[in-house]
């Protein structure tokens, strides 16, 4: 192959390559199995806060007391999918398009799971409400 003919190769799957990514950072599992997943972290440190009798440091303890599978996947519109839950002091939103614990006894939002977005859903709602 000469430099003519990869010039073009590689310009057209450049711009190939561009769409994709944009398409895939533009979009978002829908707002109604977000918030399922979401329940389905509370109603988990829920179970664990029942049979341990306090809430949990973090998700680990609540995945080894099989109070839950897994952290589920969430994708918000303009971040990558992730299937992680940060810990933070607070609830504060810091935008990383993910799932939330508070962690902090001395917090009074303890024990809170929350999606970690200043952006809104499809009808506007912010995800960090809900």
């Amino acid at each position: 192959m000469n430099k003519k003919t990869a010039i073009p190769i590689l310009i057209i799957l450049s711009l190939l390559l561009s769409g994709l990514f944009f398409f895939y950072m533009r979009n978002s599992m829908d707002a109604a199995t977000i918030i399922r997943k979401l329940q389905g972290l509370r109603v988990s440190a829920q179970f664990f806060k029942n049979s341990a009798k306090r809430m949990p440091d973090n998700f680990d303890e609540v995945i080894e007391a099989k109070n839950l599978a897994g952290v589920p996947r969430i994708k918000l519109k303009w971040h990558f999918a992730q299937n992680k839950i940060l810990l933070r002091d607070d609830f504060i939103i810091e935008n990383t398009g993910t799932w939330v614990y508070v962690n902090n006894p001395k917090s009074s939002f303890f024990g809170t799971v929350f999606i970690d977005s200043s952006s809104k859903d499809e009808k506007g709602r912010y995800w960090s409400n809900f």
